[in-house]
């Protein structure tokens, strides 16, 4: 009798599933996603592509709650489901090139960011994210011309600004690199490491005072390595 009980129960919760859409339980996980209940909205996305196999919104919902749990692989693998079920899924091509740039995998994560610009020309964060992962890869002329693409869609993007100036720095374009650097400290005035890489540029063309100044105004925005730069060279 007692096993009868629990066979007519699973029935019970298996109908329950079933009575609520796939597109509800997509909801219900977004909502507990936004609000930090990564884990609670991996059960959601489960029973969403349970009910519907061929959610692709769930599988993007759920890759993209694997990123924030950073479970790289399982994001990747619901990305390749997701593309599988629509080839020209941006939203998929971007997550799996984010979880591949988390991995290390830079070439890879390139290819995606490709795909996703070419479906979507005018999302600035995947010319970041292609521009940082040509960084990685030392390709400096590449990542500034993804920089330049995010400063053409957004002037006020103080990221791509700080990383343009750190590649014209690796390239010894510290003039421009400066000057990037300048408009961070513009746009962002009390950011410590652009006073302190404007400082360490300055540096390399003599201009000692300046760089000092940079060094200390670092420092006194909680900046530590900044100390190191004043003790070695500002004495």
């Amino acid at each position: 009798m007692k096993n009868y009980i629990l066979s007519v129960t699973g029935i019970l919760l298996s109908i329950s599933v079933f009575c609520q859409s796939s597109g509800e339980f997509n909801n219900s996980a977004y909502i507990k996603s936004s609000s930090g209940d990564y884990n609670g909205a991996i059960l959601d996305y489960n029973k969403a592509i349970e009910v519907d196999p061929k959610n692709t919104m769930a599988y993007n919902g759920r890759a993209n709650t694997y990123l924030n749990l950073k479970n790289y692989y399982g994001a990747i693998q619901d990305c390749n489901k997701a593309i599988e079920l629509n080839s020209k899924n941006e939203k998929a091509y971007s997550c799996r090139g984010y979880a591949h740039e988390c991995l290390n995998n830079y070439n890879n994560a390139i290819l995606d960011f490709n795909r996703a610009i070419e479906l979507n020309p005018n999302d600035i964060n995947y010319y970041y994210s292609r521009g940082n992962c040509k960084a990685s890869l030392l390709d400096f002329r590449g990542s500034i011309l993804d920089y330049n693409k995010v400063i053409e869609l957004d002037p006020n993007y103080v990221g791509a600004y700080f990383n343009r100036g750190l590649s014209k720095r690796n390239l010894k374009d510290l003039i421009g690199a400066i000057q990037d650097f300048n408009k961070v400290i513009t746009l962002l005035p009390k950011d410590p490491e652009a006073y302190y890489w404007r400082g360490a540029s300055k540096l390399l063309l003599n201009q000692k005072d300046s760089a000092c100044f940079d060094f200390s105004k670092a420092g006194e925005l909680g900046y530590a390595e900044a100390y190191e730069m004043i003790k070695n060279n500002c004495n």
